[in-house]
């Protein structure tokens, strides 16, 4: 991006900006990090007097900002500190506060730095200080070097209105939260099963302001490197980049409030996102495994956790507004800022690469579209220092003999990017790994009786499958190469194809659809999703063989045998809703090239219920595609189906 022209410093301060929003460079620091107006008029000790009416520690004044503001993670962390402060003494507008009330009682101060912070000739006078949480003590004992997330024990945390959250339980089991599994001990017991929401708090501490549509970029602006990482005058450029709506998906509704969210809590939140959460983000995963798992990274990994917690605060927000976009909320954004500054880091481990895909099931929760491609990326560039160790002996080795953990960002990273590939309309850039993993010519008895070699679980596709997919997308992106160099072999391309679809025939010996056994419910949604991806393959790739063209009696014979894949789910509400979440590329592509009434009111009846208890996913975005995709489309039409086009223009990962 190219560099901003200078501009002077009287323009800058009356420059329009937000309410309450400065860009003044006087001040002091307290007024600049809180963006409001400075009285610049300090006391015998230095102070200001806003700070002193406050009752905040004001950190001085200077034409260059101490080291640690530079930090912009310790910038986020001080506002959030103040917000609350102020919230809970009544100052701002609609709190009342639970500070004290009696005039003679000491009126508690805000003490902004601690020793491992910085040191400041400006030092507060001694004073009360407030103590925000039980551990306040600890606190005072760590070091601050880290995210506001990371290490911050105060409620600084947010989350959207909702019911009220039963209390039966809360406090039982958070002596558990930090230490020991919910699965490995009497925790389990004592723990509400199911939440039903977020404590409604009755005020709203941060404004709703309305969104701007994307102008520049379907990525995010994390994306192109601009939340964290501003040259000129930082600590106000992140104010500004923070407060940026630019990212915000253009089928976006008006923000809500934020609320306060204690820090009890958030927790819960993790612990409810282990017991409950991550049987919504992994459908078909391995709910013996999974779980102890990521307990794990939660419990000794701090950007796990916040990953885990920004995840189950998208989560209940969609629960309780399906339609509302969660990421549109002001804290979310930064929480997210948070942790995509975290991400960039060169050593970057498991539980890193952990959190990176969590982030992106939170893009999938919240309807699919962001920035789900950058931290793919992260969670991407792991998995290739993993399969390049010198002690395996290649990709497939590496799979086999690796740790579990390992093994599940492996086959994670290498299913997103396969259905990336589909939206972004480019090769998989796993091909070759995925080549030489799964192609089924290749493939030995070790592997075939490996579960941790099977791509079943977590993503309910067999391994050729997932060959077939990513060699289908290579395909598609070589056939629109040879046609814009005009160099297009027709009978090149059938047999490219062919050599594919000879992969793709069902096995006669494996029944569908699967006898319901209902001790094994999650072994019967997994044959129905991996029968679901074998027909909507084949499908893909007769569309490039014939063109995207309905009426060709290959199309529409492949539109018939995923359909019936797909309605073969019939109305089981115990099977249906998770195959359809985690099968939304098949449905996508049927509907977009049936032709029939029936079979549209069919998927969208999945569509429309498949997510409707949880709130989550793609679902509902997938059904405003295919929406648009049928009223533009006249009956009689003999034209091409552009059903790519919009997938691209949407930027939503089909996962």
């Amino acid at each position: 991006m190219p560099a901003a022209a200078k501009v002077s410093q009287s323009k800058k301060a009356g420059t329009s900006k937000t309410k309450g929003a400065v860009r003044a460079k006087s001040g002091c620091y307290t007024c600049r990090i809180r963006r409001k107006k400075c009285d610049e008029n300090p006391n015998e000790q230095g102070h200001c007097r806003t700070c002193e009416r406050l009752r905040l520690q004001c950190l001085g004044f200077g034409a260059k900002r101490p080291d640690w503001l530079r930090e912009s993670r310790n910038v986020v962390d001080l506002r959030e500190k103040i917000k609350s402060f102020l919230a809970s003494q009544g100052m701002i507008k609609g709190h009342s506060g639970s500070g004290p009330r009696n005039a003679d009682q000491d009126q508690p101060f805000l003490r902004l730095t601690e020793d491992s912070y910085h040191s400041s000739s400006s030092e507060s006078p001694q004073s009360q200080t407030l103590s925000l949480s039980p551990d306040h003590d600890d606190l005072h004992r760590r070091h601050h070097h880290t995210s506001a997330m990371r290490e911050q024990r105060e409620p600084a945390f947010y989350a959207p209105a909702m019911e009220p959250y039963p209390h039966s339980g809360l406090h039982s089991t958070m002596n558990h939260a930090r230490s020991s599994s919910p699965y490995s001990s009497s925790s389990l017991d004592d723990y509400p099963a199911t939440y039903h929401g977020m404590p409604n708090q009755s005020h709203s501490l941060v404004e709703s302001s309305a969104l701007i549509p994307c102008r520049k970029s379907s990525y995010s602006p994390l994306y192109h490197d601009r939340i964290l990482f501003a040259e000129d005058e930082p600590l106000n450029g992140l104010f500004d980049a923070l407060n940026d709506t630019d990212w915000v998906p253009q089928f976006a509704y008006q923000p809500t409030g934020t609320y306060l969210l204690p820090n009890q809590l958030v927790d819960d939140l993790v612990q409810s996102y282990v017991h409950n959460v991550i049987n919504i983000q992994y459908l078909l995963g391995d709910q013996n495994v999974l779980p102890n798992m990521i307990w794990e990274a939660v419990n000794q990994h701090d950007v796990a956790r916040q990953a885990v917690t920004l995840l189950a605060r998208v989560y209940y927000g969609r629960q309780q507004q399906p339609q509302q976009i969660a990421l549109t909320d002001h804290m979310n954004k930064t929480l997210l800022a948070q942790l995509q500054g975290e991400l960039r880091k060169e050593n970057f481990d498991a539980d890193d690469a952990m959190a990176a895909l969590h982030v992106v099931s939170i893009f999938l929760f919240d309807g699919g579209k962001g920035a789900w491609n950058e931290f793919l990326a992260l969670a991407s560039r792991y998995v290739g220092n993993i399969l390049r160790l010198s002690h395996y002996r290649g990709s497939r080795d590496a799979l086999l003999n690796c740790n579990a953990k390992d093994a599940f960002i492996i086959k994670t990273v290498l299913w997103f990017d396969v259905l990336a590939s589909v939206t972004l309309q480019r090769p998989p850039t796993t091909l070759t790994v995925i080549d030489e993993m799964f192609n089924p010519m290749r493939s030995s008895i070790e592997e075939t009786f490996n579960p941790q070699y099977s791509m079943i679980s977590p993503m309910g596709c067999e391994n050729k499958v997932v060959w077939a997919l990513a060699k289908t997308s290579a395909l598609s992106c070589w056939k629109r190469d040879q046609i814009r160099r005009g160099t297009l072999s027709v009978p090149e391309l059938y047999k490219k194809a062919m050599e594919i679809d000879s992969h793709l025939e069902r096995d006669p010996n494996q029944p569908y659809p699967p006898p319901l056994n209902p001790l094994d419910a999650r072994e019967i949604s997994r044959t129905f999703a991996a029968e679901i991806f074998r027909t909507s393959t084949r499908l893909f790739l007769r569309t490039i063989v014939n063109g995207d063209y309905p009426h060709v009696k290959d199309v529409r014979q492949g539109v018939e045998d995923t359909f019936n894949s797909i309605k073969a789910l019939g109305l089981d509400y115990t099977v249906y809703p998770s195959v359809v979440r985690s099968t939304v590329f098949g449905l996508y592509i049927c509907g977009a090239l049936t032709e029939r009434p029936e079979h549209r009111a069919t998927l969208r009846t999945y569509l429309s219920t498949g997510s409707m208890s949880k709130g989550v996913g793609n679902c509902i975005t997938i059904l405003q595609l295919l929406e648009e995709i049928w009223s533009s489309r006249n009956p009689k039409s003999t034209s091409p189906v552009d059903w790519l086009g919009p997938l691209a223009k949407a930027d939503i990962l089909l996962v």
